[in-house]
């Protein structure tokens, strides 16, 4: 009798993710132009699209100043009544509350 023929049985625990995650930041592309002494935002988009979309426009109508494209992330408060309440049991398994 070879080692293959041992069958072994693993049984794994998956831990299920009860929960939606949370998202802690929203991404900003901003398109800047510099006009003579700074980098000053002109206008804002919620996707690399739309961003590249306003870049392009920017650059075709206004040649002389140059235009740039820059990625933010912008902090999302909580809020407090979408906190979930967390007890365990004896158990160690947790129970949540809304």
């Amino acid at each position: 009798m070879g080692y293959g023929s041992i069958v072994h049985e693993w049984t794994m625990v998956w831990k299920v993710n009860l929960m939606p995650r949370v998202l802690k930041y929203r991404h900003e592309w901003v398109v800047q132009g510099n006009y003579g002494s700074r980098w000053e935002d002109v206008t804002a988009a919620d996707d690399w699209r739309g961003a590249k979309s306003y870049l392009r426009d920017y650059d075709v109508n206004e040649t002389q100043y140059p235009h740039r494209v820059v990625h933010r992330r912008i902090r999302i408060e909580p809020e407090k009544h979408l906190i979930p309440r967390v007890e365990l049991f004896r158990s160690g398994r947790k129970k949540y509350h809304w």
